[in-house]
């Protein structure tokens, strides 16, 4: 199923660098030692649990298949050029722990399966701040960016584009998304 769902992922997706190249129907490789693939160790029947492809320069749209991936805790595909809309799917998966898409020409609304994740968490360089706020309270991205820093008493620190702040939302499951201005368009 999971080796499946793998090779439906990779024929949604241009790969102009080869980076998906061991994924393959015909290949012996166990799935598992795919590149960017990691599986879990506990159960008798291998789980694909996270997908690592950052900066691979993948291309097109995440399909709904990804969602067939029952045990993906973690999803990390920034600085590719992913476009469209976050799959509504992911929202099915029991509890991707870590979601990173940023850096892609996604456009288009959290998905509202995934957007109830209502805490939101300031990170500086990996360190959390602190805190927590309802995203759905704000209009845009801008506001929200204004509203933490007030809150936090950054100084126009967190609203400058010249920092490296990072905004990213939880639930209570320690679910996290990275927020950026597409999620309001």
């Amino acid at each position: 199923m999971d080796r499946e769902a793998l090779l439906c992922l990779k024929s949604n997706l241009s790969d102009p660098r080869g980076a998906l190249a061991t994924w393959s129907k015909n290949a012996s490789l166990d799935f598992c030692q795919w590149h960017g693939v990691s599986c879990s160790k506990r159960h008798a029947q291998r789980r694909v649990v996270a997908l690592d492809l950052e900066g691979e320069g993948l291309a097109g749209q995440l399909p709904p298949c990804i969602s067939n991936l029952t045990s993906l805790a973690r999803i990390h595909l920034a600085n590719n050029r992913l476009t469209g809309g976050v799959p509504p799917e992911l929202g099915l998966l029991a509890g991707p722990r870590y979601l990173d898409l940023s850096h892609n020409a996604l456009g288009g609304k959290i998905p509202a399966n995934l957007s109830s994740c209502s805490g939101l968490e300031v990170h500086k360089q990996g360190v959390a701040l602190g805190r927590s706020v309802d995203l759905s309270k704000f209009r845009d991205y801008d506001e929200l960016k204004a509203e933490l820093d007030k809150m936090f008493e950054f100084d126009g620190e967190l609203v400058s584009s010249s920092k490296n702040w990072q905004i990213i939302y939880t639930n209570n499951e320690v679910d996290m998304m990275l927020v950026e201005d597409d999620q309001w368009e």
